[in-house]
Formats: C-alpha cells, sequence, structure tokens
C-alpha cells in the first residue's frame, strides 16, 4: 500500500529528508536520530500493515510548496505504473510563500539557508546526498526560496508591499482545491487536516472578501479532519496528552508558562498516527 504524505516541520523528521537540504532542529536532544523521533507521517509504516509512505513534507514550506511536492510524488508514483492509494496532507500558515528565484540572487546568509527544491536528485535524500549543482543544471539555476521574514531576505519586500491576510487566505484556498481537484481526476482517496488552526485570521477580517467566500465553498471539506472548530494536530495534542507529552520541548516552558516549542513530540506523532491517521486509511 502506498500511501504520500506531505506538510510542513509538523509533518517532517530528521528520518524524513527526501526533499530538503536542512535540519532545523539540531538543538533538541530528543531530534536526534538514535532517538527514534518519527512524524506521524514515518509512524504510519509501523501501525499500517504492509504500507509503503513517501513523505514530501519540509521544514519552512508553505502551502504552495506542500501542494507541488505532493503532487509531483504522486504523479511520479503513477507514471511508474504504481498504485497510490492513499494521500494524507498537513497544511501550514496561510502566509508563508516561496518564490523561485535565481541562486546567484539569494546571496544573503538567510536567503541562502532557505533555498531548496521538491524535486530529488537522488533517492534517499540527503543522507546519501543530494547534488545541488545538479539541480540548479536541470532548473535553469532556479530554486524556491521559503518564506523568511528576514530583513535581508529577498521576500522581504513581497511581505511587506504584497502579503496580506485576505491574500494568503485565497492562495491557501487554490492551493486546496488544485489538490482536491487533481485527487479527483486521479481516484485517489485523500484527507487532509492542518498543524494548527491555519485559518485563525478568518474572524479578523472586517468581512469575508466574495474571493474567500467562492473559493471556499468549492472545498471538499468532508475530506478535510479538523479537531473542534477548525484545530489540528497542535490543537488535538493539547486536549489527549499530558502537558509533559505534547511537544518535542517536554516541559520546558517560556516565561509566560507556554510550551517552549510546539511541534508535536514522538508521542504525540505516533498516538495522532495510530488514533487518527490511522482510523482514515483503515476506514477507506
Amino acid at each position: 500500500m502506498n500511501i504520500v504524505t506531505g506538510g510542513c516541520s509538523f509533518s517532517e523528521t530528521r528520518h524524513c529528508v527526501d526533499y530538503h537540504r536542512f535540519d532545523m532542529m539540531d538543538d533538541y536532544d530528543d531530534m536526534q536520530p538514535e532517538s527514534g523521533y518519527k512524524s506521524w507521517a514515518l509512524h504510519l509504516e509501523d501501525i499500517v500493515p504492509n504500507s509503503k509512505v513517501y513523505n514530501t513534507a519540509m521544514p519552512g514550506a508553505g502551502n504552495g510548496f506542500i501542494s507541488r511536492a505532493v503532487i509531483y510524488k504522486v504523479n511520479e508514483l503513477l507514471s511508474k505504473g504504481e498504485d497510490v492509494n492513499h494521500v494524507c496532507i498537513q497544511l501550514t500558515a496561510c502566509d508563508r510563500e516561496e518564490i523561485l528565484v535565481d541562486v546567484d540572487d539569494a546571496s544573503s546568509e538567510t536567503d541562502k539557508n532557505l533555498l531548496c527544491h521538491h524535486i530529488p536528485t537522488l533517492d534517499g535524500g540527503l543522507e546519501n546526498g543530494i547534488d545541488w549543482e545538479k539541480i540548479k543544471k536541470d532548473n535553469n539555476n532556479k530554486m524556491w526560496l521559503k518564506h523568511s521574514y528576514g530583513q535581508d531576505s529577498l521576500l522581504k519586500y513581497y511581505y511587506k508591499y504584497y502579503n496580506n491576510d485576505e491574500f494568503s487566505v485565497v492562495k491557501t484556498l487554490e492551493h486546496i482545491l488544485r489538490l482536491q481537484w487533481y485527487f479527483k481526476s486521479n481516484n485517489i482517496k485523500y484527507k487532509m487536516f492542518c498543524g494548527w488552526n491555519i485559518f485563525s485570521i478568518l474572524p479578523k477580517m472586517p468581512r469575508y472578501p466574495t474571493e474567500v467566500r467562492h473559493l471556499w465553498s468549492m472545498v471538499e471539506w468532508d475530506n478535510f479532519w479538523f479537531h473542534k472548530k477548525l484545530g489540528g494536530i497542535s490543537e488535538w495534542s493539547r486536549d489527549n496528552l499530558p502537558f509533559e507529552e505534547r511537544f518535542i520541548t517536554g516541559d520546558r516552558v517560556t516565561d509566560d508558562g507556554n510550551a517552549l516549542d510546539e511541534h508535536p513530540s514522538n508521542v504525540a506523532h505516533k498516538t495522532f498516527a495510530k488514533e487518527v491517521v490511522s482510523k482514515w486509511i483503515n476506514n477507506t
């Protein structure tokens, strides 16, 4: 059974490096390979019998990148004559954006660390070495620059002049619809959910623009999972696990008593995979 998954760092671990260049959690002991830390996506292989998971998740990815990476992997498998039995996608913050840039223009230290590509040149990803020079050559020296709010980033102009809540939601809904229509055209079962309530910006709008309402009405929400009202794995972890088991930093907290880092813990990933995600697959 082939399962394709996607998402941001809420779905990625050091063991899941098919598509990215960097590890972002080196400072956390429980993120080291020897600890067996896995995302919900890779836990599925242990829970769902005879399954093979192709995880396209990447830290810092936006919903545009997530949708492109998933579609690329699904299409790659289909073109090889393989079945894609299920697709499970975790969506991320609406305001994340990637732009396709000339590598030589991304000269700041911030941007150099955020260049990425969703099409691997070597199976096995980072652990076997990715030929980034080949990627640049095959793509006319272009790579995706992930979102950044850094003052030395090329994207600072986008966030300063072009980004707003309405546009962010419109783009996310368009990415959702692109995935929805692709899966329907290929008769593929799928489910989407959020890392957290990514639509919390909606109540901040004085009224929903016509564009948002129009796109929202076309989404097949039956293929979504929400915890309570628009919540995701983060809210689910808060309601279903003891505080020290919810997030990767355990019981370490900030000065105001919140978790030091709200990325899901290994326990949260495993429990979520078993009690939520695997049930979608078994029920279909």
